[in-house]
């Protein structure tokens, strides 16, 4: 059937929120306890201990006020919440955690306001028009998302492990502790110090300049911007995976040609507001040739840059 939030099946119901829950209130608890042993949650998970609990049973909460407002997470047992977060209780006919993937799938950080201090409401909440199947629906469409963030949780963990053998190999690999079977025949096993520490007797070490060109980006004026012209690759351009295409900046004047980019140019950020963000590094495929490059980054321009890049992304 049709109602204000699209077509629902004919045999759920379409409520709000404050209709079949106990309660949406705030949290009280905000004295701290470096001995205690209920937890303390707030906006961003458990941020402390206390002596004693204010709240038990399953509950879902909402980070009330603040960066975090919006953010939906599940709690049980016996436990404290602090007054930045509000307390979902729900009461008969829904269970907990088909509302709480509910409320995941309303994005209530799309419904937060204020600019200085973000916030969400009880009263928000309480208005949200949820639809709602017989409580055997519920369950099987419960344990059908739990199911898969079961196995999306395996294959996040599989990854993280991938990662870290990735890491290790690197280390190994680019300090040449690791050297590979058609290498370690020749070599006669032995290091020499250098300025960044021992290498095998047979590498060499060398400064970038030595090797290849660096190169500082295009100076713009914001009056150059247009729809149109040449992509300016900046830090946004850089994922952790290679280049990304959003948040593109385009303008409209004329580029040497030293700073128009070329496939296997190594783009890296050298200057930004995000400390996190320096360093960071891509390197420039086929389809990106011709575009050009920011102030605020550098371009490495070598023979070797498909190597240099694991040497950017290693301690």
């Amino acid at each position: 059937m049709h109602t204000e939030i699209g077509v629902i099946p004919a045999k759920w119901t379409l409520q709000e929120l404050g209709t079949f829950t106990k309660s949406v209130s705030s949290g009280t608890s905000n004295t701290m306890s470096e001995q205690g042993v209920y937890p303390i949650y707030g906006s961003t998970g458990f941020i402390g201990t206390k002596n004693y609990f204010d709240y038990s049973g399953p509950a879902i909460l909402v980070a009330r006020v603040g960066a975090n407002a919006g953010t939906v997470y599940r709690v049980s047992g016996e436990y404290c919440v602090s007054d930045n977060t509000l307390i979902v209780r729900c009461g008969d006919g829904i269970i907990d955690d088909f509302c709480f993937f509910q409320l995941i799938f309303k994005n209530l950080n799309s419904l937060v306001y204020g600019s200085g201090q973000p916030l969400i409401t009880g009263r928000i909440l309480k208005s949200l028009m949820i639809p709602i199947p017989e409580q055997k629906e519920q369950n099987k469409i419960v344990k059908a998302l739990i199911d898969i963030d079961k196995l999306l949780n395996g294959i996040e963990a599989l990854i993280v492990k991938k990662k870290n053998i990735k890491k290790g190999m690197m280390q190994d690999l680019l300090t040449g502790r690791r050297r590979l079977p058609e290498f370690s025949k020749k070599w006669d096993g032995k290091y020499k110090k250098t300025d960044i520490g021992e290498i095998p007797s047979d590498w060499t070490e060398q400064q970038l300049g030595d090797i290849g060109e660096c190169l500082i980006g295009l100076t713009y004026k914001p009056s150059d911007i247009s729809e149109t012209g040449i992509l300016v690759l900046r830090s946004s351009n850089v994922g952790n995976y290679g280049l990304k295409f959003n948040n593109n900046v385009f303008v409209k004047v004329k580029v040497k040609e030293k700073l128009i980019v070329k496939e296997n140019d190594l783009l890296i950020c050298v200057r930004n507001g995000s400390r996190n963000l320096i360093g960071k590094c891509a390197l420039i495929d086929k389809g990106t040739e011709g575009e050009t490059f920011g102030a605020f980054m550098s371009l490495f321009r070598s023979g070797i840059n498909k190597y240099i890049i694991f040497c950017f992304k290693s301690k």
